[in-house]
C-alpha cells in the first residue's frame, strides 16, 4: 500500500507540470509554433499514459472512481487531428479537454491523498 500512496504523490506532483504543459502545449500551436508543439503532445501522451498506469494500479484504493476511457477517447482525437495537422483542434482539445480532465485526476488524487493520511 505504501507503494501505491508514493505513486499518487509523484502523480499529484507531477500533474502541476503535466497541465501547464498542455496549456504551452496549446499556446505553441495558437501562436504558429508547431513543431515544439507537437514535441509537447508526445510528452503530453507519454505522461497521460504513465498517470494512467497509476491510476490502474491503485483503483483499489480509490474513494471515488477516476474515470481514464474520456481522456483515452480525446487521445485518439488528438491522434487523427496530428494525422491532418490540423493545429486548431489539437490545441482546443489540448486547452478545453485534457487541461480540465487532469484537473479532476489531481484532484480525486490529493481527496484520496488527505483520506489515506
Amino acid at each position: 500500500m505504501e507503494e501505491q500512496i508514493e505513486a499518487l504523490k509523484t502523480a499529484d506532483e507531477y500533474l502541476n507540470k503535466l497541465r501547464k504543459g498542455t496549456v504551452d502545449a496549446a499556446v505553441l500551436f495558437q501562436s504558429g509554433q508547431e513543431y515544439k508543439g507537437f514535441q509537447f503532445v508526445t510528452l503530453i501522451a507519454e505522461g497521460i499514459s504513465w498517470l494512467v498506469q497509476v491510476i490502474e494500479l491503485t483503483r483499489q484504493f480509490q474513494i471515488e472512481d477516476i474515470p481514464i476511457n474520456n481522456v483515452m477517447d480525446i487521445i485518439s482525437e488528438i491522434n487523427e487531428a496530428m494525422e491532418k495537422r490540423d493545429t486548431v483542434t489539437i490545441s482546443d482539445l489540448l486547452e478545453f479537454e485534457v487541461s480540465p480532465i487532469l484537473q479532476e485526476w489531481q484532484e480525486s488524487i490529493q481527496k484520496l491523498l488527505k483520506y489515506k493520511n
